[in-house]
């Protein structure tokens, strides 16, 4: 053990750096095929023998000894009814110094893992939007816009909380634009509606709302605040709700959004309705 290993360890202010220090070094010592193995494994939540060969085709022949091997290292655990995964820490780091090193190749192992996580279960349904969010940042966006329809039966049985996790997890890493953020909450806010939790639902959306505004995305804004006002209408709030959906609309002319136009005023006239007017 050399002392520059031992110097930086004792000189390390956080736990996330001496577990960096740790892991490089491991990594280092491995051979070369499972040096990428290992690599490959902290891009997904979880890994098995198929998921290592997708993700690196050149070692597909490899790919039940790899994982064997991978079983084997300190930091590579049980993942429950799916194989193994790498420890949260350790795979926190390992993709934090990845994308900082390499975004290339951080961009080209997800694109692997989108193609490879295509089933209609909604684990495997969240776990491709992870990945999408990076590989495919342009069309993410436009995704995630459209989860309502895209994605509602999965989400269903989805716990809201997890979902959450997973989706910000680049965000909150740094690894997204302000408006794939924007866009990655309000999807949120859309699962948390799905499952009736309304308050955390208004907190998701007020805060992509922000965001939207801040980089002056008047179409982000307008559906948010279509969703904000159709809070307000469940709760019988009739007063928010026409005041939200008179923003959208205002908005959704402004950009020429005219199927935003004609469901915000058919959203106005449901309010209107109910206040007898």
């Amino acid at each position: 053990m050399s002392m520059d290993y031992l110097t930086r360890l004792a000189a390390a202010q956080s736990a996330e750096e001496r577990t960096w220090i740790i892991t490089e070094s491991l990594i280092g010592s491995l051979a070369d095929d499972l040096r990428a193995a290992v690599w490959a494994a902290a891009i997904p939540h979880w890994f098995d023998e198929k998921i290592l060969a997708a993700l690196r085709p050149e070692l597909a022949e490899h790919a039940a000894r790899l994982y064997a091997d991978l079983q084997t290292l300190p930091f590579v655990e049980v993942f429950q009814g799916r194989g193994h995964n790498i420890h949260e820490l350790t795979r926190k780091v390992m993709l934090d110094h990845l994308w900082e090193e390499n975004k290339e190749e951080y961009r080209i192992l997800a694109s692997r893992a989108l193609e490879y996580f295509s089933g209609d279960e909604p684990e495997v349904q969240l776990e491709r939007m992870y990945h999408r969010i990076v590989a495919e940042v342009k069309e993410a966006g436009e995704v995630l816009w459209n989860y309502s329809s895209t994605f509602n039966s999965a989400f269903r049985f989805i716990d809201s909380e997890k979902a959450k996790n997973v989706l910000l997890e680049h965000s909150i890493a740094g690894r997204t634009s302000n408006s794939l953020k924007a866009n990655t909450l309000r999807a949120i806010g859309d699962i948390y509606f799905l499952h009736d939790e309304r308050d955390n639902a208004n907190a998701s959306y007020l805060e992509s709302l922000e965001i939207f505004k801040s980089i002056g995305d008047e179409l982000g804004q307008t559906g948010v605040l279509w969703m904000l006002g159709k809070i307000c209408f469940v709760r019988y709030d009739l007063t928010n709700a026409l005041a939200y959906f008179l923003q959208a609309l205002d908005l959704s002319r402004d950009v020429g959004d005219r199927l935003g136009e004609a469901n915000t005023l058919r959203a106005i006239g449901d309010v209107q309705q109910f206040r007898k007017e």
